[in-house]
């Protein structure tokens, strides 16, 4: 954060302290000199003093400087002044007798090495060192030299390197330069590196009172200090500048001292409109030497948006006031998955942090969301896919005050958030609901989700529109004193029909008396019980009731009859949002194995684990008890069956027994859930006969 005090208030440099009471004993270095007025560098100005020390010391001990290694590495980010002190430490290394006064100074890059290979290296130190002078080898982006997308020659040419690093001690101090998380493969490459280079120096990032020195100093020189600051060069425009440019503060592309330059050409091209502007006013006297606050940090959003010709069709648009609204307060950059993954291993990271990089300052948006999901995460993944999210979670993970929003749009089956999306949107209009009527709202959302077109929050603004239309009827419908204003929306308001499940409206047999047999009817029927009897003892009903049937049977027998009425049969138990039925000809055309359509249509199987603990009676932990004995022999005799299908059945067998208990028993007060040994062996009987006239008919 920017230091509240006006002025900024410089922190005192401890290096430079140093190095001035040394200088004060006669110590001499041009080149600390000139290290020392650079803005930041602490560390990398207390090293160049360390090394110095150590010189110094080895002279005043009489030893071989041939014997020391001074090779070293520069890491930071962009513009953190990596290439310039790197041309000072080889300056440095002259100066302080480490190389010849007359050595060569070669600057080359990881990928030029990489380029040349094993043999290209090698010649190239040859050349540099066969005059006997000496060489300061300068590396940027050492980096390269071990990157993935560099073949095997990068890393034979670093060995060489290596090599003659070792060969050459008091000949040959090579520099190396490249971003800090970059260059941990580069030293992981070879464990003698660290030996071998024995400095490494982090350039870190300004801190808000360098970067505000920097601007000011950039201001001061191009106009020769002739530029007034409305509020001052320390001024709180100039602090709100310098914070908006620290927000990318440790970021791969903040670029430090660089970064000054993009608000410095922005001022300068705001305050050039400005003046434009003004020209044209009768008498007008422009001031060429004043930044005004508009030129320092920008026009004002509220007015600025009305110029723009997009803002303009938008409000000539009816309706839409809630995205009117929204886009008053940000610029939105679109995208989509394909625009950030690649065809090839390596590439979806580098358009990932490109996109990134460039919507500094702005909205993403970044439509289908769900699609770089690399899936399972127990299975073979999609590389291309785990790399854009990997990167986005990398870069954007963890950094407080980041200049920019990231915005993830997808539908429900991938982002659930509705109820919460709900209770957000009544919160805002001032509405609160009753528990019930939560609950009645999460079923419809249920119900929504099978829908494969469903549209997330879309869905709840309908759900919700609908509650206060069913609400303001409700009231209305009431006598005056009796209207309330506290704007509670109950379960009515959600769904009028809410409580349809809760009790048997619909009458199966009058429905359906004289289309079916008798059996159809009364197995509907035992399926309208169940759905009562769970909501009564609390249980979900979904998980009681089966909604995939086969009908089967000679023609004009009530198949298609049956199969008309199950919308409405299964809306009345409030299992459906609509009674429609949609008549299709092939089971294809149900999807009901693609993955799409997982979770929206329903298959549902019953766990004997969870239903059997509920469930069970004293018996079945007794191994000695005559009803134990008897399941036990059951269990013996399906097993016999050839079409037993183990934990299949057993699923099937506790959902006939949890059935068969909802449709008979009758809740009491403490609602217990207790199956007796008949509820066991009638189902284990009826389960046995099923599977033995399906081994008959096959």
């Amino acid at each position: 954060m920017l230091n509240p005090r006006l002025p900024f208030e410089r922190i005192p440099s401890r290096a430079a302290g140093e190095w001035i009471e040394r200088k004060k004993l006669g110590e001499r270095s041009a080149i600390l000199d000139e290290l020392m007025q650079y803005q930041g560098l602490e560390e990398v100005k207390k090293q160049f003093i360390d090394i110095k020390s150590k010189v110094d010391v080895c002279k005043e001990q009489d030893r071989d400087l041939k014997r020391e290694r001074f090779n070293i590495v520069f890491q930071g980010n962009p513009g953190t002044g990596k290439t310039t002190v790197a041309q000072l430490y080889a300056q440095f290394s002259v100066e302080m007798g480490l190389l010849k006064p007359n050595s060569h100074f070669e600057e080359t890059s990881g990928i030029e090495v990489a380029s040349e290979g094993a043999t290209g290296i090698k010649q190239m130190i040859h050349e540099l060192l066969k005059d006997g002078n000496g060489c300061a080898l300068f590396v940027d982006v050492a980096y390269q030299l071990t990157a993935a997308y560099v073949e095997r020659s990068g890393k034979r040419a670093l060995d060489v390197l290596l090599t003659n690093m070792e060969k050459h001690i008091g000949e040959l101090v090579v520099i190396f330069v490249g971003y800090k998380d970059e260059m941990e493969p580069f030293f992981e490459h070879n464990p003698g590196l660290a030996s071998r280079i024995p400095y490494t120096m982090h350039l870190a990032d300004f801190n808000d009172d360098e970067l505000w020195r920097i601007l000011r100093d950039s201001i001061t020189k191009d106009y020769k200090g002739r530029m007034e600051i409305e509020g001052g060069m320390d001024g709180l425009y100039m602090r709100i500048a310098i914070r908006r440019l620290a927000q990318a503060w440790g970021s791969r592309g903040f670029g430090s001292a660089r970064a000054v330059e993009n608000p410095l050409a922005r001022i300068s091209h705001r305050q050039a409109q400005r003046l434009a502007r003004g020209r044209l006013k009768p008498d007008s006297k422009p001031n060429y030497f004043l930044l005004t606050k508009e030129d320092i940090i920008g026009p004002d959003p509220s007015t600025a948006a009305t110029k723009c010709q997009a803002w303009v069709d938008l409000q000539q648009l009816i309706g839409l006031d809630h995205v009117k609204d929204c886009v008053k307060r940000m610029v939105v950059v679109l995208k989509t998955p394909d625009d950030f993954i690649a065809e090839c291993l390596g590439k979806s990271e580098a358009k990932t942090k490109k996109i990134l990089e460039a919507i500094v300052g702005k909205i993403l948006a970044i439509d289908e969301a769900y699609m770089p999901d690399a899936g399972d995460p127990g299975k073979d993944q999609d590389k291309f896919k785990t790399g854009v999210i990997d990167t986005l979670v990398s870069i954007i993970h963890g950094v407080p005050g980041e200049d920019r929003c990231i915005i993830l749009v997808g539908y429900e089956d991938k982002i659930r958030t509705l109820e919460q999306i709900l209770q957000f949107k009544m919160a805002d209009q001032d509405l609160s609901s009753t528990t019930e009527g939560l609950g009645t709202a999460r079923d419809i959302f249920e119900r929504a989700l099978m829908r494969p077109n469903f549209s997330n929050a879309g869905e709840v603004d309908s759900i919700l529109v609908t509650a206060k239309l069913n609400y303001k009827a409700r009231q209305y419908q009431m006598p005056s004193e009796k209207q309330a204003d506290n704007s509670m929306l109950e379960a009515v308001d959600f769904d009028p029909d809410f409580d349809r499940g809760s009790t048997i409206g619909l009458n199966c047999r009058q429905m359906l008396d004289g289309l079916v047999h008798s059996s159809i009817i009364e197995r509907l029927v035992s399926y309208q019980n169940r759905c009562f009897g769970a909501r009564q003892y609390g249980l979900n009903p979904r998980t009681q009731v089966p909604t995939n049937f086969l009908f089967k049977g000679a023609p004009d027998t009530g198949k298609t009859a049956t199969a008309q009425h199950m919308g409405e049969f299964f809306y009345s138990m409030g299992f459906l949002s609509t009674s429609e039925v949609i008549e299709c000809e092939a089971v294809d055309e149900l999807f009901l194995t693609q993955p799409a359509n997982q979770g929206k249509m329903v298959i549902l199987l019953a766990s004997f684990a969870s239903d059997m603990k509920a469930y069970r009676d004293n018996f079945l932990a007794n191994p000695d008890s005559d009803d134990y004995i008897l399941v036990r022999r059951l269990f013996d005799v399906m097993q016999t069956i050839p079409t037993w299908s183990n934990a299949r059945d057993i699923k099937s067998l506790a959902k006939h027994m949890v059935g068969h208990f909802l449709e008979t028993s009758k809740p009491t007060a403490q609602k217990t859930r207790t199956l007796s040994t008949e509820d066991f062996t009638n189902s284990m009987t009826k389960l046995t006969i099923q599977q033995r006239d399906h081994l008959r008919e096959t």
